[in-house]
């Protein structure tokens, strides 16, 4: 399980350091990071999926349930990094 968690972090933090606004701490920066996530947050859905999906084809006995709340938890990290500039 933590080959998954790691993999789904280095993902999230792809798209978190690809936010061009990352840095900026002005009200129009906050609005453009809501922007970015807003764009992207289907792309975000779609890679991690993908990755889990995969994850799961070569290690079916993996506990869903627990590798869903990791998902989760992972995921939450690319709206409240992106938010919190």
């Amino acid at each position: 399980m933590k080959e998954i968690e790691q993999i789904l972090n280095d993902e999230i933090d792809k798209f978190i350091n690809q936010n061009p606004y990352k840095n900026d701490k002005t009200i129009k920066g906050l609005s453009n990071r809501f922007k970015y996530i807003s764009e992207n947050t289907d792309k975000v859905n779609n890679k991690i999926n993908k990755l889990v999906n995969e994850y799961l084809q070569s290690n079916p006995e993996t506990d869903i349930e627990k590798l869903n709340n990791k998902v989760k938890i992972i995921t939450k990290r690319f709206f409240t990094n992106s938010v919190n500039g």
